[in-house]
């Protein structure tokens, strides 16, 4: 009788060490999928290389912002470069809310950073297209957005593939 129930607990023994391991594998396997960026598991969404027009708009809800007072739309014309991830910014007309600026971007998932490398001097570097953005793409229209809590203001840009 002691071997059958020595057998029965052993067999029981390795039975919660299977659980135990199996559960302890799966809380690993959870935490490193959580730990993967959005990047593995929802890549960014590519612009592809071409030139895109179209409205730019900031709006600072500071009254004191002397940036702000040039609130307003401007249109533009965004060219990139998806092989090299560059850009190129050129105001049409007006040019008092964004200067042409050049540099490089990275995507992120539902994230582009723009890092401009213009070598402007400029009073405020909201005049250049540089930092963080939320952006959408779905093969025709780009809708590039920031807000920027600090400063309390808002950049937008709505834009149409050209070419």
């Amino acid at each position: 009788m002691k071997t059958i129930v020595n057998a029965y607990r052993t067999q029981r023994k390795r039975r919660s060490l299977s659980l135990v391991f199996l559960l302890c594998l799966s809380t690993l396997g959870t935490v490193c999928l959580m730990g993967c960026g959005d990047d593995i598991l929802n890549p960014p969404v590519e612009i592809p290389t071409g030139s895109y027009q179209g409205q730019y708009t900031f709006t600072s809800k500071t009254p004191g912002d002397t940036l702000g007072i040039r609130s307003g739309l401007s249109e533009i014309v965004l060219t990139m470069n998806a092989t090299l991830k560059t850009y190129n910014l050129a105001p049409v007309g007006d040019s008092s809310r964004i200067l042409s600026s050049q540099g490089a971007y990275k995507l992120a998932f539902r994230k582009i950073i723009f890092t401009d490398r213009s070598m402007k001097t400029v009073p405020d570097i909201a005049l250049l297209l540089n930092g963080e953005f939320v952006y959408t793409y779905d093969g025709a229209n780009l809708v590039i957005t920031q807000n920027d809590a600090a400063t309390n203001r808002e950049k937008t840009f709505y834009l149409i593939r050209i070419r």
